[in-house]
Formats: C-alpha cells, sequence, structure tokens
C-alpha cells in the first residue's frame, strides 16, 4: 500500500488535502481507513472511494507534521508525513 498528496499545510488555515491510496501494483485500493493526527490538527478518519481516494480538510494548529495513516485488512498499512509551514 502507499499513500500519496495533492495539496499544502500552513498552519492556522484549513486547506483541502486530497490522499490516493494504491496497491503495490499501482491499482486503488476501495474502503481503506485513512486517519489523520499530529500538529494540532483534529484528529479524524474517513474510508477512500472507488478510485481509492479521500479528502480531508485539515486545519493544522502549530508548525510540525501531519501524519496520515491508511490501513485495510489484507494490505500492510502505510504512513505519509505532509510538513506544515
Amino acid at each position: 500500500m502507499r499513500l500519496t498528496a495533492r495539496g499544502s499545510l500552513k498552519r492556522q488555515r484549513t486547506r483541502p488535502i486530497v490522499i490516493t491510496v494504491r496497491s503495490g501494483a499501482n491499482r486503488p485500493i476501495v474502503g481503506a481507513t485513512v486517519r489523520v493526527s499530529g500538529a494540532g490538527a483534529r484528529r479524524m478518519a474517513r474510508r477512500t472511494n472507488r478510485r481509492g481516494i479521500v479528502t480531508f480538510k485539515v486545519r493544522a494548529r502549530i508548525r510540525g507534521a501531519v501524519v496520515f495513516r491508511a490501513t485495510k485488512s489484507g494490505y500492510g498499512s502505510a504512513t505519509l508525513r505532509l510538513r506544515v509551514r
């Protein structure tokens, strides 16, 4: 499993972040749970759609990194860190 992200984070600003979850064979993973944590952002979890995409609106309160972690039964988990400016 691997994660890619579109979007950037800025402290004290709400920004849309689009996460794509794909398998090792580069196919979308449907129904993977993606969790957000870190940098003072509100913790939340959502599931990917049929294209392996999930969108979050993230507001990071402090500088640091926001961590996105994807899990699904039958796959290894994947983690992606985005820096907050």
